[in-house]
């Protein structure tokens, strides 16, 4: 890019409104992510810091960043400190003098961050957020307080519905990188140190060591930055999950890589004397051998999944989608969601026709639905949701029928046993209970001490696993005793021959058996690093599906080990992914608000 790049740094550590509590992270985010994006080497910005700023000071540098920024300059802004959402759902980003009582008048509106990026003459807009959504986070870290259900998305890409909206825009690319989901927390060391956020440090590790450079070519681009940042904050306290959301035509160069491998030396030719004097037709012959052996041992998943953008079937929602479930025939398919991603969204949970994509159901819940699945039979489906209960719906009638009390805080998943006549739920506040399906009565109720989600029985529901900050922990159902945790995986599926399948901290993909005595590696590390979600299908535990950061989904032959294909159409990050039983469907929900159906061709 021959344009100027521009960056904005705003922290706000201290408030003169007792309401927001004060920050120790921001000051030195400030400092850090300035030396190396001002380092000629690494980024070759010209940097402005506000340090606690005044509202007015605030606004007023925001306009001029985009106001005096040219067609090719790239203008970079990042805001480190407390994000708050109003009764209406706008979301703001306060600073030194914003009163919780006057955010209007006091605190910075998402959509006039979105009026001015409209308004600016600049094709390469990056913004980073290291401030709050919602969720929980685990002691020892300050969560940066805001109400939940903060929707970054529509306010600063689409001006909260806005006719003129950023996002609409093609002619101008934009990425927008957030701390974390907007079903999480951003979060600080807690402590006395002056030390970046959880966030800002991976940004400024990422750009300063060079180590965001993912294909070692020089230059750190937005996708694999917001990779690096995902992968690092995965493993960390608590999970947490940032965002990205992306139109950029080409990889767009954030930074350089200022430890760049040196290029490779290029060998003098070789005397002609020396030379091999095998005959050209030798090696074409090898090449030939060599592909008709490999055509004739790998049968072809790559025509399983064929020109897939194009048949995809596209469900379009109106708030993220926490969960997918498809039936066990393949004919519905069931998503969990807010009703309009604004306050009080309250949820929902729609039933859509696999095939045509049309909604036939909707059931209505009080708060944000995150957890649904369809039972083994397909006649019922179990919901988790915000108002810490868990639902069952009859799918055939279309009603309720019965609601599950006795989590403390919100559902964060649910499955059924391969028989249908248990249900294991996870939630925030730290416990994993069993439930009777048919008496509707709690059987076993297990207290890990920690959150955990997506929960799964073994195959004949002696073993229940769940993914916990700690790693995989597995139960016996019957005795509700611990067996064994797996640090720093996280749960699949179970396998047809009933072994666990689970990802490593490494991004590898693992087997786990026999009580842990049988620990071997489906898929080598690095397979699948910071992958949104990953699944397996069930009809031939060959065929993987991982998520990538940009918004892809890679399909993996685990037993060649290779990628057959890749499927893109999604614009957001891809936090759910779903087989159908027979492995002929797949679903893959988005931030990007829609859940895609990829048809599977039979091989």
């Amino acid at each position: 890019m021959a344009g100027v790049r521009r960056a904005l740094l705003i922290a706000t550590s201290t408030y003169a409104d007792a309401g927001f509590g004060r920050l120790r992270a921001p000051g030195a985010d400030a400092t850090g992510l300035q030396r190396v994006l001002a380092d000629p080497a690494i980024g070759g910005y010209q940097v402005e810091i506000l340090r606690d700023p005044e509202y007015q000071d605030a606004v007023l540098a925001i306009a001029d960043l985009y106001a005096e920024a040219g067609p090719d300059d790239l203008v970079l802004l990042y805001v480190s400190g407390h994000g708050v959402k109003d009764d209406d759902g706008r979301l703001y980003l306060a600073v030194t003098n914003s009163r919780l009582d006057r955010l209007s008048a006091t605190a910075i509106p998402a959509v006039f961050v979105h009026d001015r990026m409209a308004g600016s003459r600049s094709r390469a807009v990056v913004v980073w957020l290291d401030c709050c959504f919602s969720g929980a986070f685990p002691r020892g870290y300050l969560v940066r307080a805001a109400d939940r259900h903060a929707d970054v998305k529509e306010q600063l890409l689409r001006g909260g519905g806005a006719a003129n909206a950023f996002a609409d825009d093609e002619s101008r690319g934009y990425a927008v990188m957030t701390a974390s989901t907007a079903l999480q927390h951003s979060a600080e060391p807690d402590g006395g140190t002056l030390a970046p956020s959880l966030f800002t440090r991976q940004l400024i590790e990422g750009l300063r060591t060079g180590d965001a450079d993912r294909d070692r070519d020089g230059s750190v681009g937005v996708g694999e930055l917001y990779q690096y940042v995902f992968e690092q904050l995965r493993g960390g306290p608590g999970r947490q999950q940032p965002a990205l959301y992306s139109r950029i035509a080409d990889e767009l160069c954030i930074a350089h890589n200022p430890n760049r491998p040196a290029p490779a030396e290029v060998p003098e030719p070789e005397p002609a004397a020396r030379r091999s004097r095998w005959p050209i037709w030798v090696g074409l012959l090898a090449v030939v051998v060599i592909g008709i052996a490999a055509a004739i041992a790998v049968p072809q998943l790559w025509d399983r999944f064929a020109a897939p953008a194009q048949q995809s079937v596209v469900l379009q929602h109106t708030s993220d989608v926490g969960d997918v479930s498809i039936s066990p025939d393949g004919a519905l398919v069931a998503t969990a969601s807010g009703r309009t991603g604004g306050a009080d969204q309250g949820g929902q949970v729609q039933l859509w026709d696999a095939r045509s994509g049309r909604r036939v159901a909707e059931f209505t819940e009080p708060d944000l639905v995150q957890a649904v699945q369809f039972s083994p039979d397909g006649s019922l489906l179990a919901t988790g949701n915000w108002e810490d209960v868990v639902r069952l719906y009859d799918v055939a009638g279309r009603r309720q029928v019965g609601v599950l009390t006795g989590h403390g805080a919100h559902i964060t998943g649910v499955a059924f046993s391969s028989d249908g006549r248990l249900l294991a739920s996870t939630g925030a506040d730290g416990q994993v209970r069993v439930w009777d399906v048919q008496e509707q009565r709690e059987i076993a109720a297990i207290a890990p001490g920690q959150r955990c989600s997506s929960p799964a029985f073994g195959a004949d529901a002696g073993l229940l696993v769940a993914s916990c900050e700690t790693g995989v922990r597995v139960w016996d159902v019957a005795s509700r005793a611990p067996i064994a945790v797996v640090g720093g995986a996280e749960v699949i599926a179970f396998d047809r021959a009933g072994s666990l399948v689970l990802t490593d901290e490494l991004g590898g993909v693992r087997i786990w058996d026999d009580g842990g005595r049988d620990h071997r590696p489906l898929l080598p590390s690095g397979s699948v690093p910071g992958a949104g979600d990953v699944a397996l299908d069930p009809s031939d535990d060959r065929t993987l599906a991982a998520s990538t950061g940009e918004g892809e989904v890679r399909i993996w032959d685990v037993r060649q080990q290779r990628v057959v294909s890749t499927l893109t159409g999604h614009t957001g990050a891809i936090g759910v992914i779903e087989f159908s039983a027979d492995g002929r469907l797949l679903a893959t929900a988005s931030t990007d608000r829609t859940v895609r159906l990829w048809p599977v061709v039979a091989p």
